[in-house]
């Protein structure tokens, strides 16, 4: 993400992760959102791609997480001024819940905002590694993280994982 930014010119940031699609006029969103000038950035809403009754689950468990927490994930597609993203310099290089220190990181700068608009995500990956059991890994890995707790220990089990599911 870094490395990303540093090649890019432009005046707003958007960052996503690779398996979620943005939805139609994401750019007009975003620039309506800063048009105040006291916003700096945010990210859209969470949504999964597939039809399982228990994925609304891990929708809804996340829609209040980001609610009460504003610490918003790569799958919501993070959007920052660019001046704001190089003052904060940048993502922390971390292998896990490296989108929400950010947040953190660029909440005492202005206002992240949340547009009611759905980045739609692969659900991949909690299908395939059971959805109840992810979502409730994932849990943990937040409460830790908002506990203030270290979480970095789970990163290398976390991208090991996405590899192997990558490789299927």
């Amino acid at each position: 993400m870094n490395r990303g930014a540093a090649e890019a010119t432009g005046d707003v940031f958007l960052f996503l992760d690779a398996d979620t699609l943005a939805p139609h006029a994401y750019d007009r969103a975003i620039q309506q959102a800063l048009a105040d000038p006291h916003v700096i950035g945010g990210a859209f809403e969470f949504a999964l791609d597939g039809p399982q009754f228990s994925l609304r689950l891990v929708e809804i468990i996340n829609r209040v997480r980001y609610r009460l927490w504003p610490l918003y994930y790569g799958d919501q597609g993070i959007f920052i001024r660019a001046p704001v993203f190089r003052r904060v310099g940048g993502y922390p290089e971390r292998r896990i819940l490296e989108a929400s220190d950010f947040c953190r990181r660029v909440g005492p700068e202005g206002k992240l905002v949340l547009v009611h608009r759905y980045m739609r995500t692969s659900a991949r990956r909690f299908v395939e590694g059971g959805i109840l059991r992810v979502l409730a890994h994932d849990c943990r890995i937040w409460g830790l993280d908002l506990l203030g707790r270290p979480t970095e220990a789970f990163g290398p089990a976390y991208q090991q994982n996405n590899v192997c599911r990558a490789r299927r």
